[in-house]
């Protein structure tokens, strides 16, 4: 927001910060908060509070896993499911997808490093696992997941390697759309597979969380 951008009703001027607005952690933070509210406010928004899932897409992907984790771990009210759609779940931009979809597939790797220098602004958030899931010491106990994941993307080897992680050390149904692109989900005008995905996740979150 620029700096000399006034509220329109006080007129006090907003600081000039980095995008995003809240590095990390504090989306992080204000997912934590977002959770607890629907569940201090279960009855009030007539939900289930024993069966809310976090979930997101790429980033939101990202702070979904996390989620899952601090629920896990007691630091975030308990999830019933997680929903991953191509997640960010490395910082370490190395892998053999970044190399292969870098550029020409959507996302590309240039992006990536813009979006991590923005929300990290450090080297040493790199290797925090609340913004690299995939390094976490252990995925046990954590809340049942679906993942869907693109072919085509430059996030798929972290993606496919943190899938089978939740495979491996707890419960996760996984799919791949081989020939689709990041982003595809949001693009069911004119990609018929994306409505396919949206349908298949659907059926995987009653599948994992009945």
């Amino acid at each position: 927001m620029p700096a000399d951008r006034q509220s329109g009703r006080r007129g006090r001027r907003f600081p000039r910060i980095p995008a995003p607005e809240t590095p990390f952690p504090g989306a992080i933070e204000d997912c934590v908060a977002a959770l607890s509210h629907l569940r201090r406010n279960a009855a009030a928004l007539d939900i289930d509070p024993a069966r809310i899932a976090v979930g997101g897409d790429s980033a939101g992907g990202n702070l979904a896993a996390v989620l899952a984790l601090l629920a896990r771990d007691g630091k975030a009210p308990n999830t019933a499911a997680q929903l991953l759609i191509y997640p960010n779940t490395d910082q370490a931009q190395d892998s053999d997808s970044f190399r292969r979809f870098g550029e020409g597939y959507g996302l590309t790797a240039r992006e990536m490093a813009w979006f991590r220098g923005h929300y990290l602004q450090t080297e040493a958030g790199q290797h925090d696992w609340r913004a690299a899931p995939l390094t976490a010491a252990s995925l046990h106990g954590i809340a049942p997941a679906a993942v869907i994941l693109a072919g085509y993307d430059v996030l798929y080897s972290e993606g496919a390697a943190y899938a089978a992680r939740l495979k491996d050390e707890g419960t996760a149904v996984v799919r791949c759309w081989p020939g689709q692109i990041h982003g595809f989900l949001s693009m069911s005008a004119v990609i018929p597979e994306a409505v396919e995905a949206a349908h298949w996740l659907c059926d995987a979150w009653r599948d994992i969380a009945p």
